[in-house]
């Protein structure tokens, strides 16, 4: 079954929309603050304990850790696998700041920190390039998992 192409019109716009406003942006800093919260406590409670755990993170790569957004938009939000793949390749996305933010307070609480994605196993070593060049500074990789 195939999507009406009005809906689908409406969707990409809606998608533009959201980004083109900063809702995006003020979103996705309201809840990597609400994380940094919850860790900041629970890391501030765990070391308090005779006996305390080992905590950690998942984070997810896109558009979570790393922004593709401008490869998307360019392609009107529809690419096919080996277009965004080539892309990825790159090890091009910026990342975002709040997570990056988000990285940083675990790591100073020692909490470790995941990395999760659905990309696929040939495309890991440009992903941990990715995330580990100057301008995205996420200098320490503990676990990816694609």
């Amino acid at each position: 079954m195939a999507l009406d192409p009005k809906i689908i019109a409406k969707l990409k716009k809606d998608l533009a929309t959201y980004q083109a406003s900063g809702n995006y942006d003020k979103d996705l800093a309201k809840i990597t603050l609400e994380a940094t919260n919850y860790i900041d406590e629970t890391a501030e409670d765990n070391v308090k304990k005779s006996q305390p755990k080992k905590l950690a993170i998942v984070l997810d790569i896109d558009d979570t850790s790393l922004s593709n957004y401008d490869f998307l938009l360019s392609k009107s939000f529809c690419s096919d696998k080996n277009s965004f793949d080539k892309y990825i390749s790159g090890a091009k996305d910026p990342v975002l700041t709040p997570t990056l933010n988000l990285y940083k307070d675990a790591l100073s609480h020692n909490v470790a920190v995941f990395f999760i994605t659905g990309r696929p196993e040939s495309l890991k070593q440009a992903t941990i390039k990715n995330l580990k060049n100057k301008n995205n500074r996420i200098i320490t990789l503990e676990r990816f998992v694609a």
